[in-house]
């Protein structure tokens, strides 16, 4: 893989954990674990200077489209100023996120549609998961 040199206006560094609820096959098919605050994780989170690069704007139920190692994604997305500028946190070892590649790497990201009202999107942005 090659190295991330964030020299690109475009660059963005994927960085992330493997949610607790997603470690082991026995937790992965607890419906009540992954109905929990900590098995709901599938969520692109990032700083202000990403939010605002990609076009995120202050709307509820903003989403992002992801694209890494020949997979792409879309996910809800999360701003917290806790992310560093220039990279963007997205959870490994989840079915929503199986299709990207690398946890720690290069990843492009780009603003996607709304789901529809009543399509299961929050009525506003998603806070993000404690780490």
């Amino acid at each position: 893989m090659p190295a991330f040199d964030g020299s690109s206006a475009e660059a963005l560094l994927r960085a992330g954990e493997t949610p607790i609820h997603a470690v082991d096959p026995l937790v992965r098919r607890s419906l009540p674990l992954q109905k929990s605050l900590d098995g709901r994780q599938a969520v692109a989170t990032m700083g202000q200077a990403e939010w605002s690069r990609i076009g995120l704007g202050d709307a509820g139920g903003a989403r992002v489209s992801l694209r890494q190692g020949g997979g792409s994604v879309t996910l809800d997305a999360a701003l917290d100023d806790g992310v560093p500028e220039g990279s963007i946190w997205v959870p490994a070892g989840l079915p929503e996120t199986a299709a990207l590649g690398a946890l720690f790497g290069p990843i492009e990201a780009s603003r996607a549609e709304p789901l529809p009202s009543g399509g299961g999107a929050a009525e506003s942005v998603v806070a993000a998961p404690e780490r």
